[in-house]
């Protein structure tokens, strides 16, 4: 698998959308469980400070640049292989080739009418797809050995996890072993937007990193602290590495 970078004290993957493809249909096929999330600023900025997400983060399998300012920085730091691999569209892709294999998925995040629709709208869009089971994110500790054996008698061999962070990470690694679906993947707010509870940017903004505006004009009141002091956060933490690698070449040199 590609190299493992660390922008600040979060692991991130060098991979493109074709190396994750190739990744889940491989481990899909050896029916092998793999954990599966993307990585933004968002995620950077709390890594740094929770060492619990942290350590979650390092025991994930794939991290995949999810964020376009993500492979900015990366490439900023030195690391140009770096590349924005949008999970919205490695999820896309997943779904649509396999459905042609009637893969058993299963949806775990949003609230139940938001997922009941998601699974609705997967089903419209992948017709071969049959989705086994869903159920809403609003969960704690205490209830997931229910939902593990909920998950385990439908047989999944795809779970997507529409949960926020750290809970998503923490979930998934601490249940990695006794979930039985070969692909375990964080997605965001994927089932949001297929349930209909948030509408999907254009594809325009997405690659050129402007979907934060795009969320930011429909969200203002939710996200104005995220992309406003989380982003000047990541910004700070991205140059004082570079300046730390910049005077650990100069002691080299």
């Amino acid at each position: 698998m590609a190299d493992r970078i660390h922008i600040s004290s979060c692991p991130v993957d060098c991979v493109t959308l074709a190396d994750t493809a190739q990744y889940l249909q491989e481990n899909y096929v050896r029916s092998k469980t793999v954990l599966v999330v993307g990585a933004n600023a968002s995620a950077v900025v709390n890594a740094h400070s929770d060492i619990i997400l942290r350590n979650a983060l390092n025991s994930i399998d794939l991290i995949v640049p999810d964020g376009y300012w993500l492979q900015v920085a990366a490439r900023f730091l030195g690391y140009p292989t770096t590349h924005h691999a949008p999970v919205v569209k490695v999820i896309y892709n997943l779904l649509e080739k396999m459905g042609k294999d009637q893969a058993r998925v299963y949806l775990l995040g949003a609230t139940e009418n938001v997922v009941s629709k998601a699974s609705e709208e997967i089903t419209r869009r992948y017709p071969g797809l049959k989705i086994v089971g869903t159920r809403n994110g609003y969960f704690d500790e205490s209830e997931e050995q229910e939902i593990i054996k909920d998950i385990n008698n439908t047989e999944a061999q795809i779970i997507l996890i529409g949960v926020s962070s750290p809970k998503r990470e923490l979930f998934m690694v601490r249940n990695k072993e006794k979930l039985n679906a070969p692909l375990i993947i964080g997605v965001g707010g994927m089932i949001d937007i297929l349930g209909g509870k948030t509408t999907e940017g254009p594809d325009w903004m997405l690659n050129c990193g402007l979907m934060w505006c795009y969320r930011l004009v429909l969200e203002p009141k939710r996200l104005w602290k995220r992309y406003t002091i989380t982003n000047f956060q990541f910004l700070w933490l991205v140059f004082t590495q570079a300046l730390n690698i910049y005077f650990m070449r100069l002691r080299k040199s």
